[in-house]
């Protein structure tokens, strides 16, 4: 699975396929997942941070960590 941005789909991947994650099943995710969260939007260079898929909220992006 490329580019994930929810911590949410990576927990319940996690949960879901225990026996697979990191041997023939890889999740990946981008720089700017991790660096930026949805509250960059309400600035006003906002419209330059759109993307698919779109940011998630600082506290999805916690769950990374």
């Amino acid at each position: 699975m490329v580019h994930l941005s929810s911590g949410d789909t990576l927990e319940a991947l996690k949960n879901q396929y225990p026996d697979i994650i990191n041997k023939d099943f890889f999740v990946e995710s981008c720089p700017h997942y991790f660096t930026w969260n949805r509250d960059i939007l309400k600035t006003k260079a906002g419209h330059l941070y759109t993307m698919a898929p779109p940011l998630r909220t600082k506290e999805e992006s916690e769950c990374y960590a």
